[in-house]
């Protein structure tokens, strides 16, 4: 890398020679340049040239590669040069810079904001308000046609750097309750059993909370012949699974639901003891999980509820057959209300999947009645989703990687039942391959690295 080079003080009549404006003109540029962009690595397994927008690798040293999924959250910059794959170049990263971005055909108007399009290496406009996924502000005019480049200011802003790796289903029920563990990996598209994360004891109707890339916790549930209050911690990095006692429910409770997840915290929400529906809800932090009573709770009682999450908000679906209520919490401070949209239909066997970008996924498929809704983040209004589960699903895991696709893996009466959704056309597919290793429904569920 070039190095400031010490001011000169030039002579009237001083004719420059080569060397001299290499040093102090060359190198001073350069210098620069160097400054307001980062060397990284293509692995995108194709050249990316100036303007590309680009998203984090992470599994290489200071990489990138690209992506097609509307909203990224991953963006990292923009290319500033044409860079081959597994070659090495420069990227403008550095907030507040004016760069060139490609943008997709669709118009762009100065003051919109930027983010990953649907299409490889293009952004598209995200509208007048910073939301999930933005990454620049437009700071000049694109009319819609054709693809092109737009003068933008970088905004540094992303909010994720990996995709999901794995999905994880603890514990569940098929014939009976188990302590059976299984890990779908997303790249594969698989699900397989891992004997080191099974849990302590048999579980089903247990809840389920997942922290970023570090751990899972399965929380209270029924072991076949009662309610528990028993916390226990799957670590992602080595597969295995204790008891954690500091995470314990102070109220033996099941029916409860996965995915009340934050950055730093996460929540169990309703459930039942005996026969009685709860509002109560409790917290983990963790940096210690350790549970404590929440400052609010459930408007009314909510037995097997179902939870999605932005990492701002959580929205829990009222699972009981008895209101179609949806109730919105407040991560940072457990406020929560009755949120302004209510579910169309009255359900307890939600699955549900969280893409923070855009919004979360329920799907039910009892036989009898098939059904798919999803959350908008922004306004928390509910809207029905055309395509709907070609499977039945009751009492599923609901997993995703935080971008693109999830899975709805397991049902009451064929535990093996899976089907895949994919974001950018919100459409469901069966999803043969993919069926859990071991048939079951009722497990608490998590993925590691996404809500």
């Amino acid at each position: 890398m070039a190095t400031w080079p010490t001011p000169r003080t030039w002579v009237a009549g001083e004719t420059p020679t080569a060397s001299t404006f290499n040093t102090y003109v060359r190198d001073a540029f350069t210098y620069l340049y160097d400054e307001i962009t980062v060397l990284m690595t293509n692995k995108s397994g194709g050249s990316v040239a100036a303007g590309d927008v680009l998203v984090w690798y992470t599994s290489a040293d200071a990489a990138f590669t690209t992506s097609a999924n509307l909203g990224d959250l991953r963006v990292c910059g923009v290319a500033a040069e044409t860079i081959a794959n597994d070659a090495t170049g420069r990227v403008y990263m550095v907030s507040g810079l004016i760069v060139n971005v490609n943008c997709s055909s669709a118009a762009v108007s100065r003051g919109q904001f930027l983010m990953q399009s649907g299409t490889v290496k293009e952004a598209i406009s995200a509208g007048y308000f910073k939301g999930p996924g933005v990454f620049a502000l437009a700071v000049a005019n694109k009319s819609a046609g054709s693809a092109g480049l737009v003068k933008a200011q970088l905004i540094q802003g992303y909010s994720q750097a990996v995709t999901a790796g794995a999905g994880y289903a603890l514990g569940g029920y098929f014939a009976a309750a188990t302590n059976d563990s299984q890990k779908f990996n997303f790249a594969a598209g698989t699900w397989a059993g891992v004997a080191g994360a099974n849990l302590p004891a048999n579980r089903e109707r247990h809840g389920g909370n997942g922290y970023g890339t570090i751990s899972a916790l399965s929380i209270g549930g029924n072991s076949g012949a009662a309610q528990t209050t028993a916390a226990y911690l799957c670590t992602f990095a080595t597969d295995t699974t204790a008891a954690q006692a500091s995470a314990d429910l102070s109220t033996q409770t099941d029916s409860l639901g996965s995915g009340a997840n934050g950055q730093y915290r996460g929540f169990t929400m309703g459930g039942q003891n005996g026969s009685t529906g709860l509002s109560t809800i409790t917290r983990v932090d963790y940096s210690t999980y350790t549970r404590a009573a929440a400052s609010y709770s459930l408007p009314t009682g909510t037995k097997s509820p179902t939870h999605v999450s932005d990492g701002t908000y959580i929205y829990t679906f009222r699972g009981d057959s008895a209101s179609a209520s949806i109730y919105r919490t407040t991560i940072a401070t457990d406020e929560t209300i009755t949120n302004p949209g209510t579910a169309a239909v009255i359900s307890d066997r939600w699955a549900g999947i969280s893409f923070p970008v855009s919004g979360g996924y329920l799907v039910n498929n009892d036989g009898v009645s098939n059904r798919s809704y999803k959350v908008a983040y922004a306004t928390g209004t509910v809207s029905t989703v055309t395509s709907t589960a070609p499977n039945t699903h009751r009492y599923a895991a609901g997993i995703c990687d935080g971008l693109g696709v999830g899975y709805m893996c397991g049902d009451s009466s064929s535990g093996a039942n899976s089907t895949s959704f994919t974001l950018s056309t919100e459409t469901y597919a069966a999803a043969v391959s993919a069926a859990l290793a071991t048939g079951k429904n009722r497990a608490a569920y998590a993925n590691n690295g996404a809500y």
